[in-house]
């Protein structure tokens, strides 16, 4: 007997024609293996549908999402629209394993079990109503009532499933073994939801309801699902069931007609483009952006930022998939000295502007080999499972301009080879032939990373100037290599790694003091250099209980770091050179733990404990953090609110209240409807000795972003 999701069961209501009622055994039991062996009845299932999400004031919100089946076993949902969650997949796999894939993020992260009862990508239905599994082996059977049409079954869990239904009571045609209407009870012994499904029309040997809706009673919220397409036993190949296949992104070329020409008419504001909707494979999406920022003690803006964000995709067959994303960008406050400034024709000055290559890449799948996919171009290669501080992750330098968005990453270019050995094993390496730094905070935080510089008394700088030293452009210099073992074991998703290249923040090399005059005055010069380093890591994310859980650590081996100091010699007055260990090639540990929790109310909790952070090297240096989140949405998923988000540093546990750091990052989004989202937050720094949010104690802000997704 193959399994069947509920969703299977009522949305898509398979049925062969001229099914005979099985008289002599209907007991409980047979009526619900029956339910599951007619509903998963198809060998495949490819479908086009239309989700219309309703509140209890009767606003609605549309989804557009594409299925994928294989029997009962294997789903595969992606996301078409609203923009703001194109791409999001998830994945239902045998033995209730469930991945999601998050697109913003680059991550597929393993579905823990306590989520699995929460809402899916807030409709009615749950991680659990849209896996595969089967009612007659997770459910004990009671029949309450036979009519001459219908058998009313009682459902209760299994003792050993966790479950969020008490119970459910299913309503069962007698002519074909198919749910008229599935009611689902709470903890409580009360109707919660109530699943009922129209428009039953017949394809080939199977009846198929083209309509389904799922009704919370207790949000008064409910979710329409219609099927705008549907292909079965098509062949579908068992390749599409794989997180592999997350990144392929298989949109149907009749469901782009209409992207394209509303994208089309956006980008061709900024760029004639005609080419670029010559196949019909190509995709257009992107978002709007306006960001600024006040501190709040001085009243002065420290950010003020205009973005359009666009992505390019496509995937016209199977065999290859290509991506690229530009970010346009009116960044800075106008900068005119003169008055020349403001006739220059580019503006540049009135408003500074700017345009970033973030990533161009071709996909080709099945390279030379059935199973190796190669990615070429420029990209952003994400390792590790914690949330956004990686220490695995050295492929891809960090993006610190903003400095309390960590987790961001600058693209590099590199040929990313990813070998699948069966089910659950793939191997990963990546060559990058050419090193890219680090992008660094600026203005106000640009010592949030930087040591106070530490001077003999009596003496004055002037002026400081540095010089920063890129390696050379040869393989042996500016090269990378990473490789990944990745696995599943015991449900938990697990990974090695090595990384051989350069620590993308850079390290002083040599300083040269300068006297100015007899009187302590210098002037100082420095030159900076990226050590080389190599990283073995190794990460995992899964579940213990109703609790996510993830963690990484990474072992790194500098090579040793010189720093040259030449100044005047206090016996001599002559200039001399004094040598000091900048970095030792003493390896050092960073790790991560973590983990998160969604109650039932829906109050959402994230914490991790990070040991070093992203600037921080040397066994000596490493100092500890927690950052924590508390989010809980409300009015109908109208507003989010931040009660509790930052992070804490401890740079001495001896002596903490003078060895500290505080960042507490409250705020409040609203939603006014899909694609767009209002954010107003702050950011309150605090902190005393050596640690980095000393260093910018004080700049608290206030920040207002919008958001709009198309």
């Amino acid at each position: 007997m193959k399994p069947v999701s509920i969703l299977t069961a009522a949305a898509i209501i398979t049925v062969y024609l001229g099914v005979t009622v099985y008289a002599q055994q209907n007991d409980a039991l047979t009526i619900l293996t029956r339910v599951d062996e007619v509903s998963s009845a198809p060998e495949d299932q490819n479908m086009s549908s239309t989700m219309i999400l309703v509140d209890k004031s009767g606003h609605q919100n549309e989804r557009k999402i594409v299925i994928y089946q294989k029997g009962g076993d294997m789903r595969l949902v992606r996301f078409l629209s609203p923009a703001d969650q194109k791409g999001i997949s998830f994945l239902s796999l045998p033995n209730d394993r469930m991945y999601l894939y998050l697109p913003a993020f680059r991550k597929v992260r393993l579905i823990a079990s306590h989520v699995k009862n929460q809402n899916f990508a807030g409709t009615d239905f749950s991680y659990d109503d849209m896996s595969s599994f089967s009612f007659a082996q997770e459910y004990d059977a009671q029949l309450l009532e036979t009519t001459d049409t219908i058998y009313l079954l009682k459902l209760t869990p299994k003792p050993e499933l966790e479950k969020d239904y008490s119970q459910l009571k299913m309503w069962v045609n007698k002519d074909s073994y198919v749910p008229s209407k599935i009611e689902y009870y709470n903890k409580s012994g009360n109707v919660w939801k109530i699943l009922t499904f129209d428009n039953i029309v017949k394809i080939g040997k199977y009846r198929i309801a083209m309509e389904m809706e799922m009704k919370d009673l207790e949000k008064s919220h409910s979710t329409r699902m219609i099927i705008d397409e549907i292909e079965l036993d098509s062949g579908l190949s068992d390749d599409i069931f794989t997180t592999r296949n997350f990144a392929k992104n298989p949109i149907k070329k009749e469901l782009l007609m209409s992207m394209k020409r509303f994208s089309s008419i956006i980008i061709g504001i900024f760029i004639v483009s005609e080419c670029l909707f010559a196949d019909n494979g190509v995709s257009i999406n992107g978002y709007i952006q306006t960001d600024n920022r006040m501190q709040s003690k001085s009243n002065k803006f420290t950010w003020n930022e205009n973005r359009l964000n666009l992505r390019l995709e496509g995937a016209p067959s199977n065999s290859y998939h290509y991506f690229s994303e530009i970010r346009l960008r009116g960044f800075g406050f106008p900068v005119t000295s003169q008055f020349t400034d403001l006739q220059l024709q580019e503006k540049n000055k009135a408003y500074p502007w700017g345009l970033e290559f973030r990533e161009a890449y071709v996909d080709l799948y099945g390279f030379g080999l059935k199973n190796l996919d190669v990615r070429i171009g420029r990209q952003i290669i994400a390792w590790g499972t914690a949330d956004a501080l990686n220490p695995t992750g050295n492929l891809s330098p960090d993006d610190l301009e903003d400095i309390f968005n960590f987790g961001e990453k600058l693209g590099v270019n590199a040929l990313n080879a990813s070998y699948y050995l069966g089910d659950n094993l793939t191997i990963n390496g990546v060559y990058v032939p050419i090193f890219t730094p680090a992008s660094l905070p600026f203005g106000d935080f640009a010592n949030a990373f930087s040591a106070p510089m530490d001077l003999p008394p009596g003496m004055t700088v002037r002026a400081l100037s540095d010089t920063v030293i890129l390696p050379e452009r040869k393989p042996s210099e500016s090269s990378q290599i990473g490789l990944k073992a990745s696995t599943n074991l015991f449900g938990y998703d697990l990974s090695l790694s090595y990384f051989k290249g350069r620590d993308d923040l850079p390290i002083l090399s040599k300083a040269t003091i300068i006297p100015v005059d007899l009187i302590g005055t210098v002037d100082i010069a420095s030159e900076l250099v990226y050590p080389e380093i190599q990283v073995i890591g190794a990460d995992f994310a899964g579940s213990i209980g109703s609790v996510g859980v993830w963690g990484e650590g990474a072992l790194f081996m500098p090579e040793k770091a010189i720093t040259t100091t030449i100044a005047p010699s206090p016996i001599t007055g002559q200039m001399e050179a004094i040598q000091t260990i900048a970095l030792d090639d003493e390896t050092y540990f960073k790790f991560v733990l973590g983990g998160d929790y969604t109650f039932k109310n829906g109050l959402y909790f994230n914490c991790q404990y990070l040991h070093g952070f992203l600037h921080e090297r040397g066994k000596n240096e490493l100092n500890d953090y927690f950052t924590f989140r508390l989010e809980k949405n409300f009015l109908n998923d109208k507003f989010k609110i931040v009660p509790i988000g930052g992070a804490v540093a401890i740079n001495d546990w001896d002596d903490v209240k003078n060895n500290y750091g505080l960042v507490y990052a409250p705020e409040l989004c609203y939603f006014p409807s899909d694609n767009v989202e209002l954010n107003i937050g702050s950011f309150i720094i605090d902190g005393k000795g050596a640690n980095m949010f000393r260093m910018i104690k004080g700049l608290d802000e206030i920040i207002f972003r919008l958001k709009v997704s198309f």
